[in-house]
């Protein structure tokens, strides 16, 4: 297969359509070597070593990849691309040399070295050469090919010993260049430089700051109560400045989770983060009125806690008896915790819920009516 790392996750692409789902990932990693063998040859001090490669599309150089079995040079190992001089040898270098410390190479692996930094770009249908140089240390041993059945043929490596270059048609060099091509238009994953949210009372204010958008119609400010029940409280148009402030309506005290959403012309929607923010519980806790009420097979309360406390809810005839003990434990912070409780196993009549907390005590009347 032609691209490196088949069955692994793809970043490139990946990354492409998390910007437009629609995009294709325009990305080649050419391979002139085969793994039929596992030869290595020996390369020394100010030997350029190279392997020849023709985009079959137009783009950028993004990345280099080589194979050493062993590592004795020391310093720096430069890497450049270089055109081809019509006779598929290395002629003159394109854009600047990137280089890596050889001590960063791990022996015995492929090794991926990123290439924007030489500023090159390369054109479909045209040779081009990753060239590949030391200057310091002893040798550096590099993975080679040297099977009979080569991938497209011989002459694709080529190795300068200080006469110039020379086809080497015995053995490919274990190293691949790696380019680009893809121009991906669309918003990019909507990010704040700053996000800042307080409450004041019952009321949610927000100011955040971000890149200029480009084909954005409008924010919109999703909330979510206890986690659930989400629903947009409010949007803000985009005025095309890159700072926006947002203040809810009164809102029901409670611990929240809110996101802000960019919408765009095209229909597209992209989140932020989730934020929290939480406004105050009377006393530390809230309780529902027990729902449906009369009830008929069964009903349910609603408990809040600002901080966990041990919970005890019990069902208590006319006199005030326990007659059973729905739920008895413990329960968490920051959460709508649903308490349910059965009447159809029940006589009709009236009842009353009492609800104990460490800090607070509730009594609710219910009615079963079957």
């Amino acid at each position: 297969d032609d691209t490196w790392g088949k069955g692994k996750l793809d970043i490139f692409e990946a990354m492409a359509k998390l910007i437009n789902n629609s995009a294709v990932a325009n990305r080649e990693i050419p391979l002139i070597d085969e793994f039929a063998s596992n030869s290595f040859i020996s390369l020394n001090p100010n030997e350029k070593f190279a392997v020849k490669f023709t985009p079959t599309f137009n783009g950028k150089m993004t990345g280099a990849m080589l194979h050493p079995r062993a590592v004795g040079a020391t310093g720096n190992i430069s890497l450049e691309i270089w055109s081809d001089n019509g006779s598929g040898l290395p002629l003159a270098k394109l854009g600047s040399t990137v280089t890596i410390a050889a001590s960063a190479l791990l022996e015995g692996a492929w090794n991926y070295v990123p290439m924007y930094a030489s500023g090159v770009n390369v054109n479909n249908a045209t040779a081009y050469h990753l060239v590949a140089y030391f200057t310091t240390g002893t040798t550096l041993e590099l993975m080679i090919d040297n099977a009979v059945a080569k991938r497209n043929g011989t002459g694709n490596s080529s190795l300068n010993t200080g006469g110039g270059f020379v086809a080497d048609a015995n053995n490919d060099f274990r190293m691949r260049s790696v380019f680009a091509g893809t121009t991906i238009s669309g918003p990019l994953p909507l990010t704040f430089a700053s996000f800042a949210a307080r409450v004041e009372k019952e009321t949610l204010h927000l100011n955040w700051q971000s890149a200029a958008q480009s084909n954005l119609l409008e924010y919109r400010v999703e909330a979510c109560y206890f986690g659930q029940n989400c629903t947009i409280i409010g949007k803000v148009a985009n005025s095309g400045e890159t700072t926006f402030q947002f203040s809810s309506g009164t809102l029901k005290a409670g611990f929240y989770q809110f996101k802000v959403i960019a919408r765009y012309a095209d229909g597209r929607e992209i989140a932020s983060d989730v934020f929290e923010a939480h406004i105050e519980l009377p006393q530390g806790y809230l309780v529902s009125k027990i729902y449906p009420n009369p009830m008929k097979e069964a009903g349910q309360i609603e408990i809040a806690l600002q901080s966990p406390q041990n919970i005890k809810v019990s069902l208590l005839d006319m006199l005030g008896r326990n007659i059973e003990t729905i739920y008895e434990g413990k329960l968490a912070e920051n959460m709508l915790h649903k308490i349910q409780m059965l009447g159809n196993h029940r006589p009709n009549g009236l009842y009353f819920i009492r609800i104990q907390g460490e800090t607070f005590e509730e009594i609710q009347k219910v009615t079963v009516l079957k």
